[in-house]
């Protein structure tokens, strides 16, 4: 009998032993050789268009200079210095039209009835390539991509009656170009906090014309700018990596 309550006990500490042991965190990640790595962060966009004090620039839809933002990224490291990656993300603000009618905005509304929630929504996405720093627990991704930033909305109208006519057109730039800083902390072999900022370049210019036409009077009104779209991203999330190890 003592000796069954002994090896009872013998299994009991061991199987404690055991537990312990395997629950403590390991302090040796190693990196992987080649992996990808999928996460989903949620953060801040950051309007960074430059003012100006052109009156015509007024034409231009706005934005709020801060936006909450929601983002899904993979990263493929497929060498043990370089990989690519894609980054999709939604920034949640309403553009501001300084020419809306009633009309737009009863129609705004409608809309907003029907499909709650679509004004509100602005994608971004791109691509590119990024160079690999990692260490034990901490991995850094620098990185510059091409993408597409869908900022303000493309816009066109015309109205005319027996006296003037008015034609107006808001032509967004899309293409931008993405400079970015990844940090990953590993808290599990395969899981990780992510920390991300990214920079965002118009490669397009934006503008707005409006032409106004009565009688003998004709008047002209035209603004570009190269800085709208030109945002800063900032985000914290979680993400889970697959492949690999050295």
């Amino acid at each position: 009998m003592k000796t069954r309550i002994l090896l009872l006990l013998s299994f009991c500490i061991g199987m404690g032993a055991y537990a312990q042991n395997s629950t403590k965190p390991d302090k040796t990640i190693k990196p992987y050789d080649r992996c990808w790595q999928l996460d989903i962060t949620t953060g801040a966009n950051f309007d960074l268009i430059r003012s100006s004090d052109d009156p015509t620039a007024e034409l231009l839809n706005t934005r709020p200079s801060v936006a909450p933002s929601l983002g899904v990224h993979v990263n493929h490291l497929f060498s043990r210095k370089v990989g690519w990656y894609a980054n999709a993300q939604i920034n949640f603000y309403k553009e501001q039209d300084p020419r809306q009618t009633s009309i737009g905005k009863i129609a705004e509304k409608l809309m907003d009835r029907i499909f709650p929630g679509t004004l509100l929504i602005h994608p971004s996405i791109d691509v590119g390539l990024l160079y690999r720093i990692e260490t034990n627990r901490f991995r850094l991704y620098p990185s510059a991509g091409i993408g597409y930033n869908g900022h303000l909305s493309e816009s066109h109208s015309y109205t005319a009656n027996d006296d003037q006519q008015i034609s107006y057109k808001q032509d967004p730039g899309y293409l931008m170009l993405n400079l970015g800083l990844t940090s990953n902390y590993y808290v599990t072999k395969r899981g990780f906090l992510v920390f991300r900022a990214g920079f965002q370049q118009p490669l397009q210019s934006t503008s707005v014309r409006m032409d106004f036409r009565g009688g003998d009077e004709a008047i002209l009104n035209f603004y570009e700018t190269s800085t709208a779209g030109r945002a800063l991203n900032l985000s914290i999330g979680y993400g889970f990596a697959f492949g690999k190890r050295r």
